[in-house]
């Protein structure tokens, strides 16, 4: 029995580590508001992000497996109404706030008028679909193998609550905030 609890204490430490920390969350927030802030053109309806705990037990149940993809929702309905950012990193220390700039590259393949991607742009429209306002993030350290041979040493996943619709723009162009429901603070350029 004391066996048994002690393993469960070693586990459960090994998995708390996994989630970020208070510091971390208000950094993952931080990084979306920074993001949020800067689209072009500049967004009526963006609503700030808020830290959802549900959403970091999900991210921390999926990077426990170590796969370097995002969840196939029809294998794993759960995860089917959530918009998700991976990144598989070489790296020895993960840093949310690297992990989540790093995506803000993208912005450069998207056109807003068009609503079109010259490149890869899902993990950017994800960042600013404004009606998505829910986040919760984990990491693990797999130190494996990649399928394409490369050395995974931390596998980073951050779930969202929405995930951006198909042929969807991420948010309604317009003065900042003009698209807040009534009451609401705007505060860099996010509804509140």
């Amino acid at each position: 029995m004391a066996q048994n609890l002690l393993c469960l204490l070693v586990l459960a430490s090994a998995v708390a580590g996994l989630l970020p920390s208070a510091k971390e969350r208000n950094e993952i927030l931080e990084a979306h508001r920074e993001i949020r802030k800067r689209v072009e053109p500049t967004a009526a309806n963006m609503l700030a992000m808020e830290y959802f705990d549900h959403l970091e037990n999900l991210a921390l149940s999926w990077v426990s497996l170590c796969r370097p993809e995002k969840p196939d929702i029809k294998r794993f309905p759960k995860y089917r109404d959530f918009g998700a950012i991976l990144t598989a990193s070489q790296e020895e220390t993960f840093n949310y706030t690297d992990f989540l700039t790093s995506y803000e590259v993208e912005k450069l393949s998207y056109n807003y008028e068009k609503n079109y991607c010259t490149g890869y742009c899902k993990n950017y429209l994800q960042l600013v679909t404004a009606t998505s306002n829910r986040v919760g993030c984990a990491t693990m350290n797999c130190d494996k193998k990649g399928s394409s041979g490369y050395k995974i040493k931390h596998l980073g996943l951050c779930l969202y609550k929405h995930a951006i619709g198909v042929n969807e723009r991420p948010y309604k162009k317009g003065t900042s905030c003009s698209g807040c429901f009534e009451r609401a603070w705007c505060i860099q350029k996010q509804c509140f």
